[in-house]
């Protein structure tokens, strides 16, 4: 071993070792994330797969440690030493202390982050969804204990504690004496070689073995960074197509049937208005609309003429990407390229044709989410105005808004802390459906046809507990789409007193189920799953629908669209959509696709009678043939390949980059 520095080189240089020391006993915190990662279900198990090894493989202690060398490399080797050579450069000790502290909570930060995204949605955080999970928190600060549990902020405070009392440590000692600082800086000179030479020992014998691992298994820091740059706008081959080659080679590739303008119900409820009632985090398995349609007096009312998708689902499990698919009747690949440009070359989605035909178009919410950009959105499909009851202080004192409210919280509960849980949102909710009312009897005054957007917030996950203590989750979820679909009593009886409600269609949905574990622990991760997916539908058309219809075909939101032109006796073009007509049995053969990578981590799609779920942290993909796969079918293979999923899915991705291109105008 290399003699002791001089006693000059250690009052030169004592503080960037404490500090490089201090970043290699960070980089243990990457180690324990992978720890926990290859600890799960999806861990050492699927591991065997990728490697061919028998199902109940028991790894040595050496091929453990082999997963964790190039953790070991960056983050207890590389890392310090370029945060030792950095301190040394800098001839302030002052200003060492400073980059020091600034980075080692930069690191801790960096980490925590990564272990609160891979515990939630299981994928490491991109840019823009850290800063949109930021800035949310921010706006939404009542969720963050929801999200993040008070103990690992304890631990977090600890860590940063101790960072900062390390540099506090160094201040003390560049003030003490010269014996006592050389005293001090030769220990850590001398733990600062023991920690980094122990390190070096167990990542040679880490490469005794030479798995051939994806990259997912490499290290810990290299997947965050590769998720924090990472941005797939590439049009692939498909860069070159135009329109209708476009989607004809959609149609080809999925099996998506086209339009028929000639079907009996074309045109069967032309000029009606209508009404989207959109619930937020409403998946089927707790709503339960199709089968127990009794428990929702308002809508029981419409039942007898309305269809019913079984098998209905959203196309993201995040509320951006699910309206752009209702609204745009396309898959959500390319709603941020849509949003990041200046203009548009062509109208986007299904409504468009109706502003034409003279119908308004009107968004009522609760508040407004301006980091994700969703009022630019929804005034790329034409929503204008586009009302948000936190703007409008004077809505939310309304005497109706009031006297409802007491209503609504007196037939939930009595409990005085769960109405006190519940009071903001439903009164900002209520002051949201009470303006649609208002505007609703206007338009019909006026002779004005339209299309009224409703979005309440009630329901956002994780769910608020309406009858404590200890309210199973789901039907907390339960609860709260019924007190919100209750709203719809009043509003049908008016409408049917004045004549218009059989001139009216009424939609109800949800913009996607349960997706992350903080909102249910008992969520599946790591891949598709119909608590996730799979939401209700209901659509009341009074003079097409004479009897209850229930589909029985796979639908999704992108269908709801070009449905609702088709009865209103507009055609729908096919190369402006990726739905189909809801009603049609051909759908029981079209590839229909559900996206999450960039919030869940995982895509999937149906086929036939085949459901495959692919998970971008380990490239793996799954089948099943029902969409909440079993534990013990987990690694089951038929017919799909892990590449040829994932190939078909770079497809999707591709063809959507491609088609909004052309929106924005692109060569």
């Amino acid at each position: 071993m290399k003699p002791i520095p001089s006693h000059s080189w250690l009052l030169r240089h004592g503080s960037a070792v404490g500090g490089s020391l201090l970043v290699s006993l960070l980089g243990l915190f990457p180690i324990f994330i992978k720890s926990l990662w290859l600890g799960t279900v999806n861990g050492y198990c699927v591991l065997t797969r990728f490697l061919a090894l028998e199902q109940d493989h028991l790894f040595t202690e050496l091929e453990r440690l082999s997963l964790y060398r190039e953790d070991l490399l960056i983050g207890g080797v590389l890392l310090p030493l370029l945060m030792l050579f950095g301190l040394m450069w800098l001839r302030s000790e002052a200003k060492r202390i400073r980059i020091l502290l600034i980075t080692g909570i930069l690191l801790i930060a960096w980490y925590y982050v990564g272990l609160i995204s891979l515990g939630n949605a299981r994928k490491f955080l991109s840019f823009d969804l850290l800063w949109e999970a930021m800035t949310w928190g921010i706006q939404n600060p009542e969720f963050i204990p929801q999200y993040v549990s008070p103990g690992s902020l304890q631990k977090l405070g600890i860590l940063i504690g101790t960072i900062l009392a390390t540099g506090g440590l160094l201040v003390w000692f560049t003030r003490r004496a010269a014996p006592l600082q050389i005293l001090w800086y030769r220990r850590l000179w001398w733990v600062w070689l023991v920690i980094i030479a122990t390190y070096l020992v167990l990542i040679v014998a880490g490469y005794r073995f030479s798995f051939p691992l994806r990259a997912q298994y490499r290290s810990i820091p290299e997947n965050m960074i590769r998720a924090l740059i990472t941005s797939d706008l590439s049009a692939g081959t498909y860069r070159h197509l135009d329109p209708s080659r476009l989607d004809q080679t959609y149609r080809n590739l999925t099996h998506a049937p086209g339009f028929n303008d000639q079907s009996a119900w074309f045109g069967t409820e032309k000029n009606s208005d209508i009404l989207l009632f959109i619930l937020e985090t409403g998946p089927e398995r707790c709503v339960e609309l199709a089968q127990n349609i009794q428990d929702f007096p308002a809508l029981r009312r419409l039942a007898k003429r309305s269809l019913f998708g079984t098998r209905h689902y959203t196309t993201y499990p995040y509320t951006s990407a699910a309206m752009f698919s209702i609204f745009g009747s396309l898959y959500p690949n390319g709603r941020k390229t849509l949003l990041q440009q200046t203009r548009q070359a062509s109208p986007v989605g299904w409504v468009h044709p109706l502003k034409q035909a003279g119908y308004r178009f009107a968004l009522y919410k609760p508040s407004r989410e301006g980091f994700e950009n969703d009022f630019d959105m929804f005034q790329a499909f034409g929503a204008d105005p586009q009302y948000f009851a936190s703007e409008h202080p004077e809505t939310l004192n309304d005497p109706q808004v009031t006297t409802q409210l007491e209503r609504s919280l007196n037939a939930m509960t009595s409990d005085e802390s769960a109405r006190q849980r519940l009071h903001t949102q439903v009164t900002r909710d209520l002051a949201a459906w009470q303006t649609l009312q208002r505007d609703t009897r206007l338009a019909q005054q006026q002779g004005q046809r339209f299309v009224h957007a409703f979005m309440p917030q009630l329901g956002h996950g994780p769910w608020k507990e309406v009858r404590p203590p200890n309210q199973p989750i789901c039907e907390r979820g339960r609860d709260l789409a019924t007190l919100q679909l209750s709203w719809l009593n009043e509003w049908i009886d008016e409408l049917a007193n004045t004549g218009r409600l059989e001139q009216t269609i009424v939609v109800v949905t949800a913009d996607h189920g349960i997706r992350l574990t903080t909102e249910d622990p008992a969520l599946k991760t790591g891949r598709i799953d119909d608590y996730t997916f799979h939401v209700p539908l209901m659509i009341f058309a009074p003079q097409t629908f004479t009897q209850r219809i229930e589909l029985t075909q796979p639908t999704s939101h992108i269908d709801i669209g070009p449905s609702l032109q088709h009865l209103l006796g507009l055609s729908a073009q096919p190369a402006q959509t990726h739905g189909s007509l809801l009603w049609d049995p051909k759908l029981n053969d079209r590839t229909l696709f559900f996206f999450g990578r960039d919030y869940i981590g995982v895509d999937g799609f149906h086929t036939g009678q085949t459901f495959v779920s692919c998970e971008y942290f380990n490239e793996l993909c799954t089948t099943s043939p029902v969409m909440t796969i079993p534990d013990d079918r987990l690694y089951l293979k038929e017919g799909w390949s892990d590449a040829q999923a994932l190939e078909l899915l770079r497809n999707i991705y591709q063809m959507e980059n491609r088609f909004m291109q052309q929106v924005t105008g692109h060569p």
